[in-house]
Parts: structure tokens; C-alpha cells; sequence
């Protein structure tokens, strides 16, 4: 387990220090999707795969290699049904994800999936309408204290031993994220279903919508870097339903003061991107606002696909929030009226846009 020390947090000195390229070791694979017809229907197909950024690690650049060879020899553009002219969005993020699994050696994965081209950074570093002031950062640690003292009986007691400091800690804070409060706490889960599930939800609002799952690698019993499971508490069942855990930046202050001895301080990191292509040939002389529209109904339509083959292997989104209030919560944003949307139309999809 990394060093960890709790008192005094800066947790706005740590947001303005924060870079994801100097913390993540990351490869970076970009699906390009391009839209075309069948029957006069949109559809799409997958126009090709690419492995970027040079990794440092020597297992990311193994990885790299494997990955990289394995999908030459596949061929993306085999039709898998009259319909699609290539493989579908599903099954190559499911590809993807099986070949990493099966390429990750001792190291176990945990997956986050997000709809857009988020920053990759815990709640209480985002700013802006949804987001939170300096002032919030500034004051975490008393806003926290405060909480805790107001509310004692929300957190169960925890063990006094110095070494589940941290663990003591993520607990309590996985509460606060329970209710969408700000935290250092980045949800990731080990069901890459499950992150693809976070992935796809809100996609007809979302512009763009991207799908955008991310794998990280954590050693079994090993430095863990930033990764923290947390108790499992009864009053937090979300998280048994998630199959959750977190990133939490509460250590980024001790990876960052190792990055830059080592490489292997880094957090080795896969991200699956989406890139959007129009097809010259079909659209050649398309103005600027039927391009746009063009590339919301294509991506939608893979929004929708990617969402109706989860629901066949009996994973909805509903389930992965089985207490009453985010139940309620989440049936009340379902089933309100479209025309009053602003893009966010579940109050937990709001305070965790991503897991």
C-alpha cells in the first residue's frame, strides 16, 4: 500500500499540481466509425483501429505490441449480420476488453466508462456549474470534519489501527459519493459490463456522445498506487450492485513526488476512444448543420445498439442503483418530459456523470 498521510490535505494545490499525462501511463486505442446506408437506413461500420502514444512501462509496451498485432490479423470489416457491414461497436469494445484481460498477466483490471471525452479527474477537482469553487477545495477538510460531527450516525465506526487510516477514510468518503457529494473518490468497477453500462446511459442527450471505456491495472497485494477498495457497508448496497471501488486522490501527492525517479510509479492505464468519420462519398456536398446531425444519429444509433446488447446479457441500468432513493430518483428522470431536458436528466447521472 502507498504511503498515505490524511492530516491537512490541500486538495486545491493538488488539483492546480494535477496532470493525467504525469500520473497515467496510458494507451491510447481510437475506433474510428463511419456512417453509412443499408436499405436507405442509417447504419454505420468500423473503418478502421489505431494504437496510440508511446507507452513507458515495460509492460504497457508489451501490451501495445500484443494488441497491436492481434487486431491486423482480424478483420473489422467482416459483416456479422445483413444489416452491419463490419463487426459492431459491442462486440469490438468486447474484443478489446477480453484481449487486455487475457494479456494482463498478474495484474487484475478495473474498468471506468464515461459517454464523452471527460476530463479524468474525481468530483471534487471539477469546476464550472457542475462542478465546485476553490473554496470548496480550500475548506474540504472541515467541510468534512463538519459532516462527520453533524451526522455521526451515517458512518459507521471504524477501526482505530493506523494502518486502515486510508481505508477508514475512503469509507467514509464512498458515503458522500453515495449522495453525490464532491470527494477524491473516482468510481472504477471490475465489471467492464458494468462500466459500459455508465458508458452508454444518457446517450440520445448527450452531444457528442462518445462512448469512452477506460481499463486500469492494479497489482493484486501490490502497490496500489491510487486504486482503494473500501468496507462494504449496508447502508451503501450500490456499491456490491457496481461491484465498485475507487481511485482515490488522496495519494496523488506521494505518486506524484515517485513519478519522474521511476516510470513505474505510473499508473498504467488502456483508454478506448470513438472517432467520428463522414463518409466523403455519401455526403460530399452536405452543409455544416447536416454534417452535425448527421454524426448525433449516427452516434446514437451506436448508443442504442450498445445499449439494447448489454440488456440481452441482463445488465440495466436501473440495477445498478438497488437502494429506494436513487431508485426513485432514477425512475423520476426516466419517465419526465423530454422537452424540458437540459442533457442530464437523472439527478445521479448529474452528480456522477462517469463511474
Amino acid at each position: 500500500m502507498s504511503e498515505y498521510t490524511d492530516s491537512d490535505i490541500d486538495y486545491q494545490k493538488l488539483k492546480e499540481e494535477y496532470d493525467p499525462k504525469k500520473v497515467f501511463d496510458t494507451l491510447n486505442i481510437v475506433i474510428s466509425i463511419k456512417d453509412t446506408k443499408y436499405d436507405d437506413q442509417l447504419s454505420y461500420v468500423i473503418d478502421g483501429i489505431l494504437f496510440r502514444n508511446k507507452c513507458e512501462t515495460e509492460f504497457m509496451k508489451s501490451l501495445t505490441t500484443k494488441l497491436s498485432d492481434h487486431f491486423k490479423e482480424t478483420d473489422l470489416l467482416k459483416s456479422f449480420s445483413p444489416s452491419h457491414k463490419s463487426w459492431s461497436a459491442f462486440y469490438l469494445f468486447k474484443e478489446l476488453i477480453d484481449c487486455i484481460e487475457s494479456k494482463s498477466e498478474s495484474k487484475q483490471c478495473y474498468y471506468r466508462g464515461q459517454n464523452s471525452n471527460w476530463p479524468l479527474e474525481p468530483t471534487i477537482f471539477r469546476e464550472g456549474r457542475k462542478g465546485f469553487t476553490d473554496n470548496f477545495r480550500e475548506s474540504y477538510n472541515k467541510i468534512f470534519g463538519d459532516i462527520k460531527r453533524r451526522f455521526p450516525h451515517q458512518f459507521k465506526a471504524n477501526s482505530n489501527k493506523p494502518s486502515e487510516e486510508a481505508l477508514n477514510k475512503a469509507t467514509e468518503l464512498s458515503i458522500l459519493q453515495h449522495y453525490g457529494f464532491g470527494t477524491p473518490l473516482l468510481d472504477i468497477t471490475e465489471n467492464p459490463f458494468v462500466a459500459m453500462l455508465f458508458m452508454t446511459h444518457n446517450y440520445e442527450q448527450t452531444v457528442p456522445f462518445l462512448p469512452e471505456p477506460d481499463v486500469f491495472f492494479v497489482v493484486p497485494n501490490g502497490d496500489h498506487r491510487l486504486f482503494q477498495s473500501v468496507r462494504i457497508e449496508d447502508d451503501n448496497p450500490r456499491l456490491i450492485a457496481q461491484q465498485g471501488a475507487f481511485l482515490d486522490f488522496d495519494y496523488l501527492g506521494n505518486i506524484q513526488s515517485k513519478i519522474g525517479k521511476r516510470n513505474s510509479a505510473k499508473i498504467e492505464r488502456v483508454q478506448i476512444s470513438v472517432d467520428y468519420k463522414r463518409d466523403q462519398d455519401l455526403h460530399d456536398n452536405d452543409d455544416k448543420d447536416i454534417e452535425n446531425d448527421r454524426e448525433k444519429d449516427t452516434m446514437r444509433l451506436v448508443g442504442k445498439e450498445l445499449l439494447n446488447k448489454l440488456s440481452s446479457f441482463h445488465y440495466n441500468y436501473e440495477d445498478l442503483f438497488p437502494d429506494f432513493s436513487n431508485y426513485i430518483t432514477y425512475l423520476k428522470g426516466k419517465y419526465q418530459g423530454r422537452e424540458q431536458d437540459t442533457g442530464d436528466t437523472n439527478t445521479i447521472y448529474k452528480m456522477n456523470r462517469d463511474l
